[in-house]
């Protein structure tokens, strides 16, 4: 929030002369020293900001209306400037610090107006309440409010630029521009000798990780608009954003000792046994069906460039890949998303087996990637045909059940390097959701054990029962359709 506090200290500051700032006209001989100020500020400023269009394009409404959304507006887009470069900052912090030191001992004396008090955390001014910040794009406010800071990379054969998407988005705004970055990185990011194929990959798993690098500022956003909620007395709205924070950094958002209530707004659910297992269950079928869309889509767009057969460029056959990399990589995203809401309806508070709840669920989705790539090519005329209506329900019993099995033996055995290109791809991206489907149960996990300890002082049961009950259950049902549609039972040509 200190980027915040500095941002609202520059725009009140400038705000009265924003327009003389904009239009470049010279400082008058006159000005007083809130004036000298301003244009101090601008001097310094400027230069960092004269190609940030969103700066500007909130400076000139401040210039048209100068309001309290609009000064809200310019001080959000500052402080995004401040926070991603601390030499400006610091600068500006200087600055400000010799104004005010000066104003003290020279100004005073002339009943000069008093320097800009610094806000405390949790008690802004009123005209700039963290409860005031918003989504960029849209205005909303929600707990998926998030500063976010997503790179991407793309090349002109022997030019590689690298940009950044930044800002405070809600959920629906700040994945579009996810997307976005992701979208550009792979298709033209690689396309530059030799920065693309480096940058690439470093800006790809740099978008992986943007979300949980931010986490510990996007918790303290959180924690400081649910205090300011609870002082106009929002209590439930607080309660929203106060758990997210807690979410986000749980270490952090127990810090409140300026805001002692703020634990009493938790609420903590207290599921029965069988809601918390079918859960987990239904979590493991949205795993599933998820890997099954990812493998049928990626069937329905490779089979053009498969009827080719090697016909075509490198090129064209790595763009063949291209969907498939976006879909694996957003899946793993959405992966995680549906294990903490697993997690989140259950009372399991042990690591270890949030470990393997994330474990379970993404083998789940990849198993179905090569069974909804099989079932495709099966039933655009791959695969045998069924004579009958019991044949065509075991033929696609069979499929759903051994369709992974079958997939990932049948390309290995053939060795086509298309073939075993895709097995790499799959078995990466199964990696990736692992990898990021862990962080995000543990994230939970430790969530809902500090909301225990809020209400309870103690952490209760690890949960192991419950999940240990769903993969039982499932690998019982699993075992029976398996024993059903055993491979034995229908040849596929």
């Amino acid at each position: 929030m200190e980027d915040i506090h500095l941002a609202y200290d520059v725009v009140k500051q400038i705000a009265p002369f924003m327009g003389q700032l904009l239009a470049k006209y010279p400082m008058p001989s006159e000005a007083d020293p809130h004036e000298k100020q301003a244009y101090a500020l601008w001097k310094v400023i400027y230069p960092k900001v004269a190609l940030r269009s969103k700066v500007i394009l909130a400076a000139k409404k401040l210039v048209e209306d100068d309001s309290s959304k609009n000064r809200v507006s310019l001080s959000n887009q500052l402080a995004l400037v401040f926070r991603t470069n601390s030499f400006l900052a610091a600068e500006v912090k200087e600055e400000l610090y010799t104004w005010r030191r000066d104003t003290s001992t020279a100004e005073r004396s002339r009943q000069e107006a008093p320097p800009i008090p610094t806000p405390r955390v949790g008690a802004l001014h009123e005209e700039y309440s963290a409860e005031q910040i918003s989504c960029q794009v849209c205005n909303g406010q929600d707990e998926t409010l998030r500063l976010v800071s997503y790179p991407f990379v793309f090349s002109l054969v022997i030019i590689t630029f690298r940009r950044m998407f930044h800002g405070v988005y809600c959920s629906r705004h700040a994945n579009r521009y996810f997307f976005l970055a992701t979208l550009i990185t792979m298709t033209v990011g690689w396309m530059g000798i030799p920065f693309g194929l480096i940058f690439t990959p470093v800006t790809l798993f740099n978008l992986y990780n943007s979300d949980k690098r931010l986490r510990p500022a996007n918790a303290k956003l959180l924690l400081e608009i649910a205090k300011a909620k609870q002082e106009k007395g929002h209590t439930r709205e607080a309660a929203v954003f106060y758990q997210e924070s807690l979410w986000l950094n749980g270490k952090e958002s127990r810090q409140v000792d300026s805001s002692p209530d703020l634990p009493a707004l938790v609420v903590f659910d207290k599921p029965e046994f069988l809601v918390q297992v079918f859960s987990l269950l239904g979590g493991f079928s949205a795993a599933w069906l998820l890997g099954f869309l990812i493998g049928l889509i990626d069937g329905m767009i490779s089979t053009p460039f498969v009827d080719l057969q090697g016909q075509i460029s490198v090129l064209v056959i790595i763009f063949s890949y291209i969907p498939l990399l976006l879909m694996l990589f957003f899946g793993g995203f959405v992966l995680a998303r549906f294990v903490r809401w697993m997690l989140e309806r259950t009372l399991i508070t042990s690591h270890w087996v949030g470990r393997m709840v994330a474990g379970f669920t993404s083998l789940i989705s990849f198993y179905a990637i090569l069974v909804g790539n099989l079932f495709f090519f099966v039933q655009a005329g791959s695969g045998q045909m069924a004579e009958s209506l019991m044949d065509y329900i075991r033929i696609n019993g069979l499929l759903l059940v051994h369709g992974g099995w079958l997939t990932l033996n049948g390309l290995i055995r053939q060795g086509n390097a298309a073939d075993l290109l895709f097995v790499v791809l799959v078995i990466f991206g199964w990696m990736s959701f692992f990898w990021l489907s862990r962080d995000w149960a543990q994230q939970t996990v430790q969530w809902r054990r500090t909301l225990q300890k809020i209400e309870r002082g103690e952490a209760l049961n690890s949960g192991a029962l419950v999940g240990v009950s769903a993969v039982l259950i499932v690998g019982i049902i699993v075992l029976i359709l398996g024993l059903i549609f055993y491979p034995s039972t229908i040849l596929l040509t």
